[in-house]
């Protein structure tokens, strides 16, 4: 508002200047105001917004799967678009765009992608979902909604498929563990279930398996401790075989670690690092946070613990401090957003030295990501080791990162990566020192090796070496037929469209018979309008035109 009071103000201060005071004709005064009108919209950024009605029939909105699983009829796709009038497309893999160039087709974020696109389009609009509604990376449940209209792709599906096998990155050495595996079967049959170990056969199974989805525990123990290619592979009774057997890499470490966490108050970075090392089973932590400002720790019997994480403490908090020099297993720390005269005997201990005070934003990279933290010290990557033992990471408010998954529960994502990279370095243990436990990746995902084709690559870090997979997700690649039953979660008026003959009953009954009525909102920025902007430049044209005409006549 304050844009428009002003700039009518300067139009009528302009054009009584120019007519009272400089004697110009009405044209150069009005176009002398009219600078002093655009010139304070541009300065004060106004923004005009416009709201009309029309009726029309409904948009249609297309959503279609472009994931590795999922192949369309082309000339029944087409003709959908078409006679829809086209234009609003949308795509989706691990992601939803209006491009195909920047999708990884080893991921269906089906769920996902129309929750956000519900989100975005204008009310009783109508979505159509090209699919075979085989969603295996959404983080919500697919949302209902009577104007979405799912088209499922029509495919056979395959005998036999290894559909997924839910292997962690890390396991204890000799610890019994139950890998659930996911096998889809198109009838009930015996499946013999192979499992190799860095190569050499480690476990042959049968079990009964029904028609359609099939969850089984696989019971597995690795003895040897280090880096282990391990690979999943199903064979069906009537001699079907699993093309698509899945490789992992999977990293055995020793017996449980207990870790020593103390945190100087209550914070949601604190909430958080609680949270993701209480779902990490092969790790014991001791917590102890200050509740009141007169709590303190006393550092005492250190050498009973593996690892120690410290956060956000001030040097009166923490007793006896002298006891870090001497403890010779790796120590974390993170000293929050604190002041340099709050923490110069933590500091010492830590042999610490030569950081400049400064409170920012600061921005690192991290595994081929741009991650940004708040700290209270200037420097550049904000991770670094000042000994062998002793790591500092100056970066606050990491739960950031990944706020939605960590508030659902969820351990994954950047935050997870970087934590377990992190708690790696704390325990210590054989074959962990500095080196990130997120050890596979699927085609096209960013990994440490730079590879994108499926393989087993050796990764450098901190002079030593370790393997990392690349493979494609066997979700996408499975040869499943459609998941019906998905499909009619979104709406139980789910079609499977084979012929262009179709088309038009089926859009015809999108947009039925009535037109409906809808406002429409034109926004109109200065500052960012280009041809605005041309406008103001023409308006100081015409001005200096009109005002050297009148002075030649003069």
């Amino acid at each position: 508002m304050i844009g428009w009071i002003i700039s009518f103000a300067a139009l009528a201060g302009g054009f009584l200047f120019m007519r009272l005071a400089r004697k110009y004709s009405v044209a150069v005064s009005i176009l002398f105001g009219a600078i002093f009108w655009f010139g304070a919209h541009f300065l004060f950024d106004t923004r005009a917004e416009f709201k009309y009605t029309v009726r029309a029939y409904p948009e249609i909105y297309f959503l279609i799967d472009k994931s590795a699983s999922c192949t369309p009829d082309p000339a029944v796709l087409d003709e959908l678009i078409s006679q829809a009038g086209g234009g609003h497309v949308y795509y989706f893999a691990n992601t939803i765009s209006r491009e195909t160039n920047s999708l990884n087709p080893q991921f269906t974020v089906l769920f996902d992608a129309v929750r956000t696109l519900l989100n975005t389009i204008p009310p009783n609009s109508r979505i159509v979902i090209v699919s075979d509604f085989l969603d295996n990376a959404s983080l919500s449940p697919a949302p209902k909604s009577g104007l979405i209209y799912p088209v499922i792709t029509p495919q056979p599906g395959g005998e036999l498929a290894l559909y997924r096998a839910d292997m962690e990155d890390y396991y204890q050495s000799g610890e019994p563990v139950k890998i659930p595996l996911h096998i889809y079967s198109k009838s009930p049959q015996i499946v013999t279930v192979s499992v190799l170990d860095n190569g050499k056969p480690a476990l042959k199974q049968t079990f009964p398996v029904k028609a359609g989805m099939n969850i089984l525990k696989l019971p597995l123990a690795f003895h040897t401790e280090g880096f282990r290619t391990v690979t999943v592979s199903v064979n069906g009774s009537g001699g079907d075989t699993n093309n698509y057997s899945v490789t992992r890499i999977v990293n055995i470490l020793p017996s449980y670690y207990k870790i020593l966490v103390v945190c100087g108050r209550p914070s949601p970075e604190y909430a958080a690092i609680k949270r993701f090392l209480e779902q990490i089973r092969w790790v014991s932590p001791e917590f102890h946070v200050m509740i009141s400002k007169s709590d303190t720790y006393t550092l005492d019997n250190l050498a009973a613990y593996q690892g120690i994480l410290l956060m956000d403490l001030s040097d009166y908090q923490l007793k006896n401090t002298a006891a870090l020099a001497a403890y010779k297993n790796k120590i974390f720390y993170q000293p929050g957003l604190k002041r340099f005269d709050e923490i110069p005997a933590i500091f010492a201990a830590l042999s610490l030295s030569g950081l400049k005070p400064k409170q920012s934003e600061t921005k690192f990279s991290y595994n081929n990501q741009d991650l940004v933290v708040k700290t209270s010290f200037e420097r550049d990557n904000p991770l670094f080791d000042t000994t062998p033992n002793i790591r500092v990471f100056l970066g606050w408010d990491s739960w950031k990162w990944d706020f939605i998954t960590l508030s659902m529960g969820i351990n994954m994502g950047v935050y997870a990566d970087f934590w377990r990279n992190q708690l790696n370095f704390i325990i210590g243990g054989k074959n962990t020192g500095g080196v990130p436990d997120k050890l596979n990746y699927f085609s096209g995902e960013k990994n440490p090796s730079g590879k994108t084709l499926p393989g087993i690559y050796l990764v450098s870090a901190d002079s030593m070496k370790y393997p990392i997979s690349v493979q494609d997700n066997p979700a996408e690649t499975a040869m499943l037929p459609p998941d019906t039953l998905a499909a009619k979660e979104f709406n139980t008026n789910a079609v499977e469209m084979t012929s262009i003959d179709n088309v038009p009953a089926f859009l015809s009954t999108i947009r039925g018979a009535d037109q409906i009525e809808r406002t429409d909102t034109v926004l109109i920025a200065f500052r960012d309008n280009f041809w605005i902007f041309l406008v103001f430049l023409s308006t100081i044209l015409a001005f200096w035109i009109v005002r050297d005409m009148e002075e030649i006549k003069r």
